[in-house]
């Protein structure tokens, strides 16, 4: 049951991910651009890279779970375990690199 919501979370976390990476990447570099330049932060193009790595950890995060999942169903409990700390430690440094955008970027 642990391992369900777990999934779940990561689930979410992948769904959001990628809305913020789209949010940021595209049409949003110029508001970013504006950003930066009125607030003297970070350049336009770091920040689109802080917003596109923060949906690829969490992508890597949710790609862990989605194999969680195969491994319990396989009886492999240890391994499946190490995938959760492993998610767990990818979805922290996707919160790290958002903590960054939102501190530096906007």
């Amino acid at each position: 049951m642990r391992h369900m919501s777990i999934l779940g979370f990561g689930l979410s976390c992948i769904l959001v991910g990628g809305f913020l990476a789209n949010q940021f990447v595209g049409a949003e570099v110029s508001a970013q651009q504006q950003t930066v330049e009125r607030s003297g932060l970070w350049e336009a193009e770091d920040c689109v890279g802080l917003s596109a790595g923060s949906g690829l950890f969490l992508g890597i995060s949710g790609a862990l779970l989605e194999e969680l999942e195969r491994l319990e169903d396989q009886g492999y409990e240890s391994e499946a375990n190490e995938r959760i700390e492993n998610a767990l430690r990818w979805s922290g440094l996707a919160a790290d690199l958002a903590k960054n955008f939102e501190a530096y970027c906007e």
